[in-house]
């Protein structure tokens, strides 16, 4: 007993078509998107770059303009003093009172302190306890000498300039980095300076950056709502295109499978100019030709018939002729006149014997005629089957090269994953680094405040790595899953392909039987002419000896014994047709079996 085998569970080709151009389209997309958000990316860090750079000029220039003013207000009481509208000490106790209360900016955190050249602070509106104080030695937390450092820039060529330091802001209490302008007024010896905090400037700068990052959030927000559109649309137009090319696949599949049953009555009507096409209308040709086949042998087996039929007829009746040449002996041994009219009578049996001899062997040169037509048709058959066998092969070849695209796409995907490995290391290395500067930023105390908020920045850039490589993994894992989903569709695809060429094959193998059973249907259609002759040769014998027996009447013992013996021959003779046509009959049972398989 064979053993059950499960039909295996089949997968739709359409799905495979929309697995394959849905990771064509995803790896498109996110190739297009990462490139459109790193550009965006670029331009933001560009812009803030550039919005950093203009606005740390325009503090610079604004602290140098609103020094310059300062300096007009001296030059204004200095002027009034040289005028004798005030003295120099009263002039100089107004210019103080003047700057004491001079602010800038919208909430009037600008200030400006004054410096003699001689290390004396003249005024400082934060500080006027310190007023009459040498500042020579005051350093900052830094161990920049500050005022040591405002005198060598106001005694260059310019008679001013720029210095960074770290000082107490306007609150009195909290100590921060500034960047500060000095210019000397030369007339009395004074300093002139003003300055801005680091950390007012770059509260500014964060809000343009925060405006950035939104503008960057937005960005890729559309940038992903795109791509998730350009999917839907890929997937739609792969499922229309998809469902168009395997639908006249499956009219192909059921029409082949119809035809491996042995139905003719199917037609298949797909008008493509391509493969797929071409394949059809080599199928309809096929099974054109083998229905014109089976017909023309259904008319052969039918000749047959009729003419096995006219054996049965011929053969009874050359039984019925001997027995009554065996009577006309036995006439012959009691009368002679008995016996001329009995071999009048034989020989006309024989006359009618020769002409039906003579239709028989009309009608096997005919059979044979047809027979060799059938081969022919056979043979046609046969170059078409191959020719539908080689189009499946090259199908099956095409199948393959699909399989190695797709794993030259697996090995993309890898060097894909290499990548972001190694990004992965480099975002550890960078939290690594950046968990160092935090260490040292810690013991550095206040003065590492600022490098502290680096540290924490770069820590938090190397976690968003580290999570955008965790994605990047996933993703990749995602591609090569459905990349192993699309080598295993194409197998089954292959399987599909192979298990057509074996319906093909054997279909092969049943017109080869059919031509190897034409072949024994001419092989006993030049048996039955080979007989027919040798029963005309035994008619001239039988004629002979009956013209014999008309000559030699008075020979009655002789012919009667020359007659027995022609009668015994005659006998087996017709014996050896009959059997002949017993197998002849036989065969053309099993032709009509092998026909009977197929609906014509």
């Amino acid at each position: 007993m064979s053993k059950e085998v499960k039909p295996k569970k089949k997968k739709s080709l359409i799905s495979s078509i929309m697995i394959l151009c849905m990771i064509v389209v995803i790896l498109t997309a996110i190739s297009v998107g990462l490139n459109t958000i790193l550009t965006i990316k670029s331009m933001g860090e560009t812009a803030y770059d550039t919005y950093s750079q203009a606005m740390d000029e325009g503090y610079r220039q604004e602290i140098k303009s609103q020094v310059q003013s300062t300096i007009s207000v001296l030059q204004g009481e200095y002027d009034k003093a040289q005028a004798g509208l005030k003295t120099e000490e009263q002039a100089k106790e107004d210019a103080k009172e003047i700057i004491r209360v001079m602010r800038y900016r919208d909430d009037q955190s600008g200030y400006f302190w004054i410096d003699d050249t001689d290390y004396t602070l003249i005024m400082h509106p934060i500080l006027p306890e310190q007023e009459g104080n040498n500042r020579y030695e005051l350093e900052d937390q830094d161990g920049v000498m500050i005022i040591q450092e405002i005198m060598k820039v106001c005694q260059s060529a310019e008679k001013g300039g720029y210095n960074e330091f770290s000082f107490t802001k306007a609150d009195g209490v909290t100590v921060a980095p500034k960047v500060a302008y000095s210019q000397i007024f030369e007339p009395w010896g004074w300093v002139v300076s003003t300055g801005n905090y680091v950390d007012d400037m770059e509260v500014d700068m964060a809000v343009v950056k925060d405006g950035l990052e939104g503008d960057y959030n937005a960005s890729m927000v559309r940038t992903d709502l795109v791509s998730v559109f350009t999917i839907i649309i890929a997937l739609v137009i792969s499922f229309l295109f998809g469902r168009k090319i395997v639908k006249p696949i499956k009219q192909i599949q059921n029409f082949a499978e119809k035809l491996s049953e042995g139905d003719l009555t199917t037609e298949i009507d797909i008008r493509q100019n391509n493969e797929i096409g071409r394949m059809a209308e080599a199928l309809s040709t096929a099974q054109h030709n083998i229905r014109g086949l089976l017909q023309d042998l259904s008319g052969v087996v039918q000749g047959v018939n009729q003419a096995l039929e006219k054996f049965d007829s011929t053969f009874n009746n050359m039984k019925h002729s001997i027995g009554e040449v065996s009577t006309a002996v036995e006439s012959i041994a009691g009368n002679v006149n008995d016996q001329a009219s009995s071999t009048d009578d034989a020989s006309g049996e024989v006359s009618i014997m020769a002409d039906r001899i003579e239709k028989t062997s009309h009608e096997i040169r005919t059979l044979d005629d047809n027979a060799n037509d059938m081969k022919q048709l056979s043979e046609k058959s046969m170059d078409t089957l191959n020719h539908l066998i080689d189009v499946n092969s090259r199908t099956r070849s095409n199948i393959g090269a699909m399989h190695e695209q797709t794993e030259l796409t697996n090995k993309s995907v890898q060097q894909i994953k290499v990548a972001a490995n190694l990004i992965y290391e480099i975002s550890d290395q960078t939290s690594l680094l950046a968990l160092n500067a935090s260490i040292e930023a810690a013991r550095a105390g206040e003065s590492g405040k600022g490098f502290a908020v680096v540290a924490d920045e770069i820590g938090k850039l190397a976690q968003q790595s580290a999570s955008s490589v965790e994605e990047i993994d996933r993703v990749v894992e995602e591609l090569l899953e459905n990349a192993s989903k699309s080598v295993d569709i194409m197998k089954e695809m292959t399987e599909s392909v192979d298990t057509q060429v074996t319906s093909l094959s054997e279909t092969q193998k049943i017109f080869n039987q059919l031509y190897k059973e034409l072949g024994n249907v001419v092989g006993a259609v030049q048996s039955i002419d080979t007989m027919t002759g040798e029963i005309e040769n035994q008619r001239g014998n039988v004629t002979q000896t009956l013209d014999t027996l008309n000559r030699l009447a008075q020979d009655n013992a002789t012919v009667t014994q020359e007659t027995a013996a022609m009668s015994c021959e005659l006998s087996q003779v017709v014996d050896d047709s009959g059997n002949i046509v017993t197998d002849l009959e036989h065969k053309v049972e099993i032709l009509v079996e092998s026909v009977s398989r197929f609906k014509v």
